[in-house]
C-alpha cells in the first residue's frame, strides 16, 4: 500500500500522466454543399448588445476573497479606450533619450 503511494507521489512530482495519452481520430469528410444555400461569411461577428452585461472576478491585493464586478459592454469599451488614450499620451511625453 505504501509502495503504490511513493509510486503515485513521484509520477505526480515528475509530471508523468495520470492517464495515457489519446490518439487523435482522423476528421470525418463534411457532405459537399449544395450551391444553392449560400454561406455567410466566417468573418463577420454578429452585432454586440451594448446592454448585455460582462462578470469578472477581480483579485484583490492582501485578500484571498476575489470581487465579482459586472458591468455592460459600452461600459468595458469605454474604459478599453480611455485606457488606451492614457498609454498613447504617456507615451508621447516620454524623453527621446532615457539616460
Amino acid at each position: 500500500m505504501i509502495n503504490a503511494i511513493f509510486v503515485m507521489f513521484f509520477q505526480a512530482a515528475a509530471g508523468a500522466p495520470a492517464t495515457p495519452p489519446v490518439e487523435p481520430v482522423a476528421p470525418v469528410a463534411a457532405p459537399a454543399a449544395t450551391p444553392a444555400a449560400p454561406e455567410a461569411p466566417a468573418t463577420e461577428e454578429p452585432a454586440a448588445d451594448p446592454n448585455r452585461k460582462i462578470c469578472r472576478n477581480i483579485s484583490v491585493v492582501g485578500s484571498r476573497v476575489p470581487i465579482r464586478q459586472c458591468r455592460t459592454a459600452a461600459e468595458e469599451d469605454a474604459e478599453r479606450v480611455a485606457s488606451r488614450r492614457f498609454l498613447e499620451r504617456a507615451q508621447s511625453h516620454m524623453p527621446t533619450n532615457a539616460n
